[in-house]
């Protein structure tokens, strides 16, 4: 007997959320991995754009730049000024 649609989504769903956490873990490991480098790139004045194309080409980073300006800005960025306001 065929599974109906709804089971079907049901099973396709469970195994995407499954993957897509363990993609954003490995993701977010692999920016921290770099962030000290990220950090002073960004201190000697470099675009995200460039160290990310960078970090990209060398196979350091696997994903999106969307996802490492998401990371550049809440784990860089907002630290930053959260120091320089205390």
């Amino acid at each position: 007997m065929e599974k109906t649609l709804s089971e079907r989504i049901a099973v396709r769903t469970k195994a995407t959320s499954r993957t897509t956490k363990t993609n954003s873990a490995r993701n977010r490991s692999a920016f921290r991995r770099v962030q000290d480098d990220i950090k002073l790139a960004l201190d000697d004045g470099w675009p995200v754009k460039l160290i990310w194309e960078t970090l990209h080409e060398e196979k350091a980073i696997a994903f999106s730049y969307q996802t490492f300006r998401v990371y550049t800005n809440e784990l860089v960025l907002c630290r930053r000024k959260k120091s320089v306001l205390r």
